[in-house]
C-alpha cells in the first residue's frame, strides 16, 4: 500500500481525457459518459462544516447547522440519484457496519487534495495552474478500485461544503473596525461535487457551487443550493 504522498503523485501524472466546456450557469466539467441509469454510485460521507463568525472572534463550528446539513445533503442526494434510476450506495452506512482500511481513508483524503487542485486550475482564475491550461485531466489513480470493491459500486460521488456565516453584531453599522475585519471572512464559501469512475480512477464530472447560492443552513436554502450544484449532473 502506498502512502498518501505516493497516491498524490499518481493523481497528478495523468493521461488526457476529453471534456465538455463549462456550463454557462454553473462552473461544471463533464466527461463523455454513458447514462448512469442502472449503475451503482456510492455517495461518500459529505465533508460539510458550517461556521459562525461572532464579533471580534475567529470562525466557530456550528454543530447544529453542520449536523443538520450533513443529514439533509445525504437525503437530497439519495432522492436525486434514485430519481435518475441510479442505484445509490451509502458509504456512511457501509462504514458503520465494517471499518474501512487505511487505503480507503487515504483515498478520501486524496480526493480533497485533487478537488482543491481542480478548483485552482479550472475555476479560480488567479490560481490557475499554468501546466493544465483548459485540459481536464484529473484522477485518483488505479487505487480507486479499492472503493469499487469495498462499496460494490461503479462510481463515487464526493460532496464538500465549508461555509462561514456572520452574526448580526459582526456586520452591523456599529460593529467596529476589528469586527468588520473578521466579518470579511464570511465571504469564504467553498463547495463542490465530484464524480469518480472507480474502474479507472478518473474524475468524470465536477461542479463548483454557486458562491451566491443561499447555503445549507435551512431545508429551503439547502434545496436551492444543491439544485444549482447538480443542475448538470450526468444521467
Amino acid at each position: 500500500m502506498r502512502p498518501l504522498a505516493g497516491l498524490l503523485a499518481g493523481a497528478v501524472l495523468l493521461v488526457g481525457c476529453g471534456s465538455a466546456p463549462p456550463s454557462k450557469s454553473m462552473p461544471t466539467w463533464v466527461d463523455d459518459l454513458e447514462p448512469l441509469a442502472g449503475r451503482k454510485v456510492v455517495v461518500m460521507k459529505s465533508d460539510i462544516e458550517l461556521y459562525v463568525i461572532r464579533s471580534g472572534a475567529l470562525p466557530e463550528l456550528n454543530a447544529g447547522w453542520t449536523t443538520s446539513a450533513r443529514k439533509g445533503v445525504a437525503a437530497f442526494l439519495d432522492r436525486r440519484l434514485s430519481a435518475k434510476k441510479i442505484t445509490v450506495v451509502s458509504a456512511e452506512q457501509v462504514d458503520a457496519e465494517r471499518k474501512g482500511g487505511p487505503l480507503v481513508e487515504q483515498l478520501v483524503r486524496l480526493q480533497s487534495v485533487v478537488a482543491d487542485s481542480i478548483l485552482a486550475s479550472h475555476f479560480e482564475r488567479s490560481d490557475r495552474l499554468p501546466t493544465k491550461e483548459r485540459r481536464f485531466e484529473w484522477s485518483l489513480g488505479s487505487e480507486a478500485q479499492a472503493l469499487a470493491e469495498r462499496y460494490e459500486a461503479d462510481y463515487a460521488l464526493f460532496v464538500a461544503f465549508h461555509e462561514n456565516y456572520p452574526t448580526e453584531d459582526s456586520v452591523g453599522p456599529d460593529s467596529g473596525r476589528l469586527s468588520r475585519r473578521f466579518a470579511a471572512m464570511s465571504l469564504y464559501r467553498k463547495g463542490y461535487a465530484m464524480l469518480v469512475d472507480l474502474e479507472s480512477g478518473r474524475v468524470v464530472w465536477f461542479a463548483e457551487r454557486d458562491r451566491w447560492s443561499p447555503g445549507l443552513r435551512t431545508p429551503g436554502e439547502l434545496r436551492t443550493t444543491l439544485d444549482d450544484l447538480l443542475e448538470n449532473f450526468p444521467g
